[in-house]
């Protein structure tokens, strides 16, 4: 990761690279998250410190001129280099920022967020401003299934089939039913092609009539 060192003697670095200009001064600025809360029977909002914002540093430098006659552009293309490299660059750097002021204040690592330069006519001298916001990481939580978990996921189905299995009497045979619906009790033998199906049941009422009409004897 690249650094900018902010020395103590009036000198910045981005990396190995030594920014033109005099180091003037190094603002830090850092400001409470608020929101605006609708309160019952008030037509005012409140507002409610609902978190911080990320903190904002201020760099500000002085460009003079080198030589006669110079007008300091050479110098703002180096810091602008710094600032945005191309403008295929789509994406801002993350920069290391070493200074004990900024250690003091918590900040490690920033973004490059802003570059302002400023010039008047009374004067050779640009004023370039480097703002820079404090880069939070994002912490993105995965979801990892426990063993635990798993183990109480397995429970579970188990339980469950012992649950069907206890419903029909004991296990359900493979060959039971072809999926249709029976009423009562599952029975335990089923009729197969080798054991074919054989009608047990006595004659009833409905039966006997018939014989007694065709004059039959065996009559039940």
């Amino acid at each position: 990761m690249i650094q900018v060192y902010a020395t103590n003697i009036g000198q910045v670095k981005v990396g190995n690279t030594l920014l033109p200009g005099i180091f003037e001064s190094l603002e830090i600025t850092g400001r409470v998250k608020t929101d605006q809360v609708e309160i019952r029977g008030k037509e005012a909002k409140a507002t409610q410190a609902v978190g911080y914002d990320p903190a904002a540093a201020r760099l500000t430098l002085n460009l003079l001129p080198t030589y006669e006659g110079d007008d300091c552009s050479s110098q703002v293309r180096a810091i602008q280099h710094a600032f945005r490299e191309s403008k295929e660059q789509e994406k801002p750097g993350v920069y290391r920022l070493v200074n004990r002021h900024a250690q003091a204040r918590g900040i490690d690592e920033v973004v490059f967020s802003g570059l302002k330069t400023f010039e008047d006519n009374r004067s050779d001298k640009l004023l370039v401003i480097c703002e820079f916001m404090e880069h939070v990481p994002v912490q993105v939580k995965v979801k990892e299934q426990t063993a635990s978990a798993s183990a109480e996921e397995s429970s579970s189905e188990t339980a469950a089939s012992e649950t069907v299995g206890s419903s029909y009497g004991g296990s359900v045979p493979d060959n039971f039913g072809g999926g249709k619906t029976y009423g009562g009790s599952v029975p335990t033998t089923f009729k197969t092609e080798s054991t074919p199906a054989k009608d047990d049941r006595k004659p009833g009422l409905l039966s006997g009539v018939l014989k007694w009409l065709r004059g039959d004897d065996d009559i039940e």
